[in-house]
């Protein structure tokens, strides 16, 4: 009995202690659990703090960006502002230029109708021909023409550049005032007999006039009048140098010239100016003698110091009217050519084949065989080396 109740109460006793336990089992569970939400709460609270603080950086970044935006774009704004207002400035500045230039254009013009002719041209009118149609759609021709002779326009253009920066120191004579005494001038009756030195240039102060002979016997010589006055043209564009392109036919069986300018002093510049070159043709006669008085003498009215004016001729000027042609019409030209050279303009006659040459050497006292456009750069600067730089 003893050794029973005994066994009882150690039962009671493990039950009791069991019980205990497992209590303490759930209040141990039960205040993990309550850690555990508190640590789950804390860490939601921090990470709730740490996406706010996130946005409100983010909300600071965008901002900040708005702002770098705006004054970006405000300086944007003022650069093209500013720009605008230079640009505004360059293309009054044009205007005004290009005013100035055509106001002098037409003061030429207007001197052009007081010009006198010898009495064998007396009859003659003369008409000009400056707008072309459908000029542009001559840009692939041109661009091919360009291309095969873009080696020779490099070469001219590089010979002529170094030939204008190099000139010798050239003197300006005549002077009352000067930092030189001319001895050469001591008799002069106006006291005369100082000179000055003047500056070099890297830009002449040059024109350069081409005359081109528009009659059916250059026919078989058209592509290659082309082809040279494109090489002319892209020389003197790319030099700065004011360039003049005209081309003249007398009209057979009446007292009539036809100019066309094709190329003019105040447009060369211009972008699709050089797509007229192309309207070169070859039709009726030619009136050399008249036409050579006219364009000289239009070009001697232009402000610069230098004129060049180039003719590209067979050196057979015929008009079917009053019997201009032979000897009659070759004397006439050849006095209007040593009229023009006697005011200071430098002509050049160019025979693009050997067969022109004796033709045009009978007219003209500078003359340059060119059967070879190649060799252009080369003959044009040797003899541009005589008189045209000092």
């Amino acid at each position: 009995e003893e050794d029973v109740e005994e066994d009882i109460n150690d039962k009671k006793a493990i039950k009791e202690q069991d019980f205990d336990s497992r209590e303490e089992d759930v209040n141990d569970k039960k205040a993990i659990k309550e850690q555990d939400f508190g640590s789950r709460e804390e860490d939601v609270e921090e990470d709730i703090n740490d996406k706010k603080a996130i946005k409100e950086q983010d909300q600071k970044q965008d901002n900040l960006n708005k702002i770098k935006k705006r004054n970006e774009i405000k300086e944007l704004l003022e650069k093209i502002k500013s720009e605008k207002k230079v640009v505004e400035k360059l293309e009054q500045g044009e205007k005004k230029k290009q005013k100035k230039e055509t106001k002098k254009m037409e003061e030429i013009e207007e001197k052009m109708k007081e010009v006198k002719y010898s009495e064998i041209n007396k009859r003659i009118k003369i008409e000009t021909i400056t707008n072309f149609e459908k000029a542009e759609e001559q840009r692939e021709k041109y661009k091919e023409i360009y291309l095969k002779n873009k080696k020779t326009i490099k070469r001219f253009k590089k010979n002529l550049f170094t030939l204008i920066k190099n000139q010798e120191e050239s003197w300006e004579t005549k002077k009352q005032i000067g930092s030189f005494l001319d001895t050469r001038r001591l008799a002069d009756p106006k006291n005369r007999i100082w000179k000055k030195k003047e500056d070099k240039k890297e830009v002449a102060d040059l024109c350069i006039q081409l005359m081109i002979d528009g009659s059916g016997s250059m026919r078989y010589k058209l592509m290659s009048v082309i082809e040279a006055t494109v090489i002319f043209y892209e020389v003197a564009k790319a030099l700065n140098i004011p360039i003049s392109v005209i081309e003249e036919r007398a009209i057979g069986g009446h007292p009539l010239v036809h100019h066309k300018i094709l190329v003019d002093y105040i447009n060369y510049k211009k972008n699709n100016i050089k797509y007229n070159i192309l309207q070169l043709d070859s039709l009726d006669g030619t009136r050399e003698g008249v036409s050579l008085k006219w364009i000289g003498t239009r070009q001697n009215l232009q402000p610069y110091k230098d004129k060049l004016l180039i003719v590209l001729a067979d050196g057979i000027p015929n008009h079917r009217y009053d019997n201009y042609r032979g000897e009659v019409a070759a004397k006439d030209t050849k006095k209007a050519a040593e009229q023009l050279e006697k005011i200071g303009i430098n002509l050049i006659a160019v025979a693009l084949e050997r067969s022109c040459y004796k033709n045009l050497s009978r007219i003209y006292n500078n003359v340059v065989l060119c059967d070879n456009l190649n060799k252009l750069p080369e003959q044009m600067i040797k003899i541009l080396k005589k008189f045209i730089i000092k």
